[in-house]
């Protein structure tokens, strides 16, 4: 008799700075990974020089893709692909369209099946799109994305293999609207183990505020469920902020000289960062680790370019943050005051929980997620998704 083949159960969170990608991993737990949102066309050839020692499963990222979702073939992704002759990165424009998130999604899922020494599988699908996205383009994206698609690694930690997912159907999550479930729910050894904030949601009705890189969705649930008239997103998110910190930390006095010798040399680069996730992951997730571990700890943001080390940017880096908390803040009172009047429960996740962590600590009308899991805020929408999936697919069963 013939091996089915291996399902792959797993979550896409297509994120408009990081594609995150959680799935269940040889032990029966939720492993999440994240991925860059940058996309550059290759070549077959990739780096003549490869050394894949001590890299870990996100690192040079060069792959072939054969998918009738995208119509490119060869690509680096991620980190991999910053600084390459025309790479892009989203700049919070309509996802269910978007062949940068295609393609890092596409490739988070082969890494997961190839962490499990799995290379043909079946998946079905747990992704989501913005409030809005979805109510016009909900359908029309799985249709897109389902089929065989096949990934080969051309570089990095999975060298030489391929791996062919076989997306056999599945569901697109409204964002924000099952995020919750990663705030009452694990999976622990392939079972679901309900968490000890599962009791808060039981209780009352709520509001749940994503806050994500390209958009910032916010979804009211009631004792029927979603509220999907009233649950929308915003057009705005980290991305916006975290151009204009970037913008203006390349433009202090203390890079002048910097700039001059490039301009002189012919060389166009502005800016001592590549790219958005660089920047957070060098200068921003250090400080707020150390704020979550010490609730007295004030940040210190320094930066580096070449020679010119240790720039302290904190003034600007906090009067960003700043304004980014505002925002949300003012647009959330005006859903609360106008579509939720009567909820005292609301509830804050996605990475720009983090971003903003040094105010949305302090302010008492929202509740971010236990200290103890704060950490993976960036991951509860897919986590969220793996786990609606999870359930689904046991109960289908």
């Amino acid at each position: 008799m013939e091996n089915k083949p291996f399902n792959l159960f797993g979550g896409s969170d297509a994120g408009n700075t990081t594609g995150k990608i959680s799935f269940i991993n040889q032990e029966g737990n939720i492993q999440s990974i994240s991925i860059a949102t940058l996309v550059a066309p290759a070549d077959e050839k990739g780096d003549p020089l490869k050394n894949n020692n001590k890299v870990s499963m996100t690192d040079r990222l060069h792959v072939y893709i054969q998918s009738k979702a995208i119509k490119g073939t060869y690509y680096y992704v991620g980190n991999f692909a910053r600084d390459k002759k025309d790479v892009e990165q989203p700049n919070g424009g309509p996802k269910f369209s978007s062949e940068m998130h295609f393609v890092t999604e596409l490739t988070g899922l082969a890494i997961a099946a190839a962490s499990l020494e799995e290379y043909y599988v079946t998946h079905h699908y747990a992704g989501g799109l913005p409030i809005e996205e979805f109510k016009v383009r909900g359908g029309e994206f799985l249709e897109k994305i389902k089929g065989e698609h096949k990934i080969e690694f051309l570089d990095g930690l999975f060298l030489g293999k391929t791996v062919t997912i076989n997306i056999t159907g599945g569901e697109v999550n409204i964002e924000g609207a099952t995020t919750s479930l990663a705030l009452t729910n694990d999976i622990v050894n392939n079972k679901i183990i309900e968490l000890p904030t599962a009791k808060d949601f039981d209780e009352n009705d709520y509001v749940l505020g994503d806050l994500g890189a390209g958009t910032t969705d916010v979804a009211l649930f009631q004792e029927d469920g979603l509220n999907g008239i009233n649950s929308t997103n915003f057009t705005f998110g980290t991305n916006k902020t975290i151009d204009a910190i970037i913008a203006e930390i390349s433009e202090i006095q203390d890079f002048k000289d910097t700039h001059a010798f490039l301009k002189e040399n012919n060389i166009e680069i502005e800016s001592p960062f590549s790219n958005r996730e660089q920047f957070i992951n060098q200068v921003v997730k250090p400080q707020v680790k150390q704020m979550i571990k010490d609730k007295k700890y004030e940040p210190k943001f320094k930066i580096s370019w070449g020679r010119v080390v240790d720039v302290d940017v904190t003034e600007i880096v906090l009067k960003h943050m700043e304004s980014y908390s505002q925002e949300v803040d003012k647009n959330f009172k005006l859903f609360s005051y106008t579509k939720a009047a009567n909820v005292r429960n609301f509830y804050l996740v996605g990475g720009g929980v983090l971003f903003g962590y040094y105010y949305f600590r302090n302010m008492e009308f929202y509740k971010l997620p236990d200290i103890k899991v704060i950490e993976e805020a960036q991951y509860f929408t897919s986590r969220a998704y793996l786990i609606n999936s999870f359930v689904s697919q046991m109960v289908g069963n």
